[in-house]
């Protein structure tokens, strides 16, 4: 969505992908393995991306990891540096990984963003759907 306010644009987009598991050991659990992936992203930005990464326990989805972010975008030469924010929800599920994320530039208003994300991902469910049976 993108909004005309007063101040300027409110822009946010959300959107859900399924990706495959992250590679883990034995001893590791599929949740560990994002994390770790999430701040070896961080750790690979030269010090412009930071993020807050915890556990949460979504109603119909089951454990997940929850990501804050936020993110530098670096478009080119001439051109400055553009500060974004990002909230991720990783779910692991039959294999997979279900990601929601949530993401705009108007960083102003990010902790209402957020909330609102919140809510959207309170309302996510995932099942598998075998043969006509759900699992």
């Amino acid at each position: 969505m993108a909004q005309p306010t007063a101040d300027g644009i409110l822009d946010a987009s959300v959107t859900v992908s399924i990706l495959p598991e992250p590679p883990h050991h034995d001893d590791e659990s599929v949740f560990e393995a994002i994390s770790a992936t999430v701040h070896e992203n961080d750790e690979d930005s030269d010090g412009d991306d930071e993020s807050d990464v915890s556990m949460i326990n979504l109603p119909q989805a089951g454990r997940a990891v929850r990501v804050l972010g936020h993110r530098t975008l670096h478009p080119g030469e001439g051109s400055r540096p553009l500060k974004y924010s990002v909230l991720q929800t990783f779910v692991p599920f039959g294999g997979r990984v279900v990601v929601v994320m949530g993401f705009t530039f108007s960083s102003d208003v990010e902790d209402q963003l957020f909330e609102l994300f919140d809510l959207i991902t309170g309302t996510l469910s995932v099942w598998l759907e075998e043969g006509g049976v759900d699992r």
